[in-house]
């Protein structure tokens, strides 16, 4: 049973589900520029970064299972996750130049350009070594949360609060099922949460 809501929690918690989360607290704040765009717009942008950053990687996963290319959605061993990983990085870095060309919010873009390069630099410690996706994404939406309370001046304490505690629930259903060792989840969180500081502060 605990199995189960183990396995449960680690494919609702996703972290293909990053991008989408990032959007949704964004275009919600109650604050310029945000809430200039109508409802049509956010509409539309949703549905696109949607598709991009979470149906089309989803589709490719599911084919990769199909074709017996992928073991499981969690991708257990490391040179399975190798082209996912990096498809799911293309595809975020196309909503990054979409909301280039549309000429979004930078908080926005920046959001994107770092969760692309993040993902692209995963592929190459995955070579040597089985970090945790799960707590790289999740880790990487408490450091975001983070910043766009202090850096947009706006109350995100509950976001704030319920990210960090999904990274710490989630980070105990990937220990339970062994699908990383403690050291392979730690290096997640300190490298999505670090790895998003530092980017935020060179490039904001």
């Amino acid at each position: 049973m605990q199995n189960k809501i183990a396995q449960f929690i680690s494919i609702i918690f996703h972290p293909i589900i990053i991008p989408v989360l990032i959007f949704i607290i964004i275009f919600s704040l109650p604050i310029y520029p945000f809430e200039f765009y109508s409802f049509e717009a956010k509409r539309i942008f949703f549905f696109i970064v949607l598709t991009n950053t979470f149906l089309l990687p989803l589709l490719i996963i599911f084919l990769f299972l199909k074709s017996k290319l992928i073991s499981s959605v969690g991708m257990p061993n490391n040179t399975e996750r190798i082209v996912p990983v990096l498809l799911m990085a293309l595809m975020t870095y196309v909503t990054f130049y979409i909301s280039n060309a549309w000429d979004l919010p930078m908080i926005w873009k920046i959001s994107m350009l770092l969760y692309s390069v993040m993902l692209v630099i995963v592929v190459f410690i995955n070579f040597y070594f089985k970090i945790s996706l799960h707590a790289i994404g999740w880790s990487s939406l408490v450091a975001l949360s983070v910043f766009y309370s202090y850096y947009l001046q706006v109350n995100l304490f509950c976001i704030i609060i319920s990210s960090i505690l999904i990274t710490g629930v989630v980070g105990y259903a990937r220990a339970y099922l062994k699908s990383h060792k403690n050291i392979e989840i730690l290096a997640g969180l300190s490298y999505g949460f670090l790895f998003t500081v530092g980017f935020l502060m060179v490039f904001i």
